[in-house]
């Protein structure tokens, strides 16, 4: 069984990503605190790009689950998201989208 990943972001420092945590755990998806990655930073830079989001990436192994509140956590538009999708599958990351039921 792999390990719990979850990943908060937000885009200015007067918001907080404490709705996301707790979201993220009222859905059952609770990781350790050393498991949990938060980051203030815009949204228009690349996901990969993003220093606590790239330190997540380079933990995840093959098995291990992802799980970010909405899709747009995961990139700056639609073709960042589905390359930053395409990579943690191909990581053999599980992603799972709380805002659609993945």
């Amino acid at each position: 069984m792999g390990r719990l990943f979850a990943y908060a972001r937000v885009s200015t420092a007067d918001q907080t990503t404490l709705n996301q945590l707790q979201a993220l755990k009222a859905a059952g998806y609770a990781p350790e605190p050393h498991r949990y990655f938060e980051e203030c930073i815009s949204g228009r830079v690349k996901a990969l790009d993003r220093p606590m989001f790239r330190r997540l990436v380079d933990k995840l192994e093959p098995g291990d689950t992802l799980a970010v509140l909405k899709l747009d956590r995961l990139g700056r538009d639609a073709r960042d998201i589905l390359e930053t999708v395409e990579h943690l599958e191909r990581m053999g990351v599980q992603v799972v989208l709380l805002d659609h039921g993945a």
